[in-house]
């Protein structure tokens, strides 16, 4: 009886551990990962022990359905059980991989090792041939208990090796925690045997695991602050990156000429330059995806000022089939701005650049085109603004509404970049959120 009321014990909190987990990855719209595999079957495994507990009183009479049904959950619950040492070994090895290389034979050799492991304790309770009961529900080693011992200390060994190895790339408190579930478990089955009592090892699952999951979260705590100081990091850079000494001169002295020449024209310039000051501070600050006429707007702003600076030499063209859709703040106008600064301007005689959207295969296409001189894309070399802004571009379509950016060039022909977001992304997501799923 007190083995079945640890059994259930540890298997609730086990249920636990597991609810939680299966809820912060529904929040954070996660995909199944190897931990709450490594949950979910230890509370399976504890359930089938429990069960077998509960029906072993009747094992050993002359009830022969009850004295199979124990032998049945018994053996699915060592199926559990190395099923869940594999999900370990698993999780251990993408855990380390994130950060660093680490070689793959310590996973096989651990996988092979459970298999055989696995095959023998499932058909120990039929066979007895590692461990079984006696009629006083004693523990009475089998023939290949030796074996399955030696190859379980193999197991442990390869285990805290790997673990060891890359004690600076997890931190000494992850290792303890992921140690724990390794040598917990194992000493209080070593204990089991020799004491005759099994309470040890329920409680050893329950409290590596949840030794494991309060490490996981300081870890996963850690990490949202350092991408909480990356974020205002990039913030500063778009702020940086937005701030065109060249580009607010020029725009400047062109309003100046004007107050001589078209007075009219010069408050038209003004209003504009107001606008794009304006909105370029506005987008700086937003954590959201914005709707692309907003960002089509602000891209409106800087290229009417860009066509009081160089009159019939910029063409610009617009062929907007879609526009019900979000994008993240400063995507589109930093690709125009490369486009007339790079393209543009350097061709004689000046340009077309033409702006298009339409949505195909469900996904919301912007294609921004010029006919400049466009570049050699293996000799391409940004200078340290041009640089951060594109990329800072494409890691937040990424990051924020699953986008991809295209970008495609010919020398003397021009330049062609490809914006595609997914039609389903069109919930509003926040820049901390996202940072809290990376």
């Amino acid at each position: 009886k007190v083995n079945i009321i640890m059994e259930n014990f540890a298997a609730i909190i086990t249920a636990i551990l597991l609810i939680c987990t299966l809820l912060e990855n529904r929040i954070y719209k996660k995909k199944f990962s190897v931990f709450p595999g490594i949950i979910i079957t230890t509370f399976l495994m504890l359930i089938c022990d429990s069960a077998n507990f509960q029906l072993l009183d009747y094992s050993y009479t002359h009830h022969m359905p009850r004295m199979m049904a124990s032998r049945i959950m018994e053996s699915v619950s060592y199926g559990f059980y190395f099923t869940m040492l594999v999900f370990f070994t698993i999780y251990v090895f993408e855990t380390i991989k994130i950060n660093a290389p680490v070689s793959i034979i310590y996973v096989v050799l651990s996988i092979a090792i459970n298999f055989v492991r696995c095959v023998l304790w499932m058909l120990s309770p039929f066979t007895r041939l590692v461990l079984y009961y006696d009629a006083a529900y004693n523990y009475i080693g089998g023939s290949l208990l030796y074996f399955t011992q030696t190859l379980g200390y193999l197991n442990v060994l390869i285990m805290v090796l790997m673990i060891m190895r890359n004690i600076k790339i997890l931190g000494w408190r992850y290792c303890l925690a992921l140690l724990a579930f390794i040598l917990f478990p194992f000493i209080a089955s070593v204990e089991r045997y020799f004491t005759q009592t099994s309470c040890s090892v329920q409680i050893s699952f329950s409290v590596s695991l949840v030794l494991m999951y309060f490490f996981i979260q300081r870890d996963k705590d850690r990490k949202l602050a350092e991408q909480d100081l990356q974020l205002k990091k990039e913030r500063m850079t778009i702020l940086f990156s937005q701030i065109r000494p060249h580009f607010m001169y020029n725009v400047l002295n062109s309003i100046y000429v004007l107050c001589e020449t078209d007075v009219h024209k010069a408050q038209y310039a003004v209003n504009e330059f107001s606008h794009y000051l304006r909105t370029n501070l506005i987008s700086i600050s937003e954590n959201e995806l914005i709707p692309f006429n907003n960002e089509l707007d602000h891209v409106r702003h800087y290229l009417n000022l860009e066509k009081i600076r160089f009159g019939e030499k910029l063409i610009i063209e617009y062929s907007l089939e879609d526009t019900s859709f979000e994008i993240p703040p400063l995507t589109v106008q930093p690709i125009v701005e490369n486009s007339i600064k790079h393209g543009i301007t350097k061709k004689r005689g000046g340009g077309i650049i033409s702006i298009k959207t339409l949505l195909i295969n469900n996904r919301h296409r912007i294609i921004i085109n010029d006919n400049g001189v466009g570049f050699d894309p293996k000799k391409v070399t940004y200078n340290e603004k041009d640089h951060v802004g594109i990329t800072n571009v494409k890691e937040r379509l990424g990051f924020l509404c699953r986008g991809t950016m295209d970008i495609v060039s010919v020398p003397d022909m021009g330049t062609t970049v490809t914006i595609e977001i997914p039609k389903t992304e069109r919930k509003k997501v926040s820049v901390n959120e996202d940072r809290s799923n990376r």
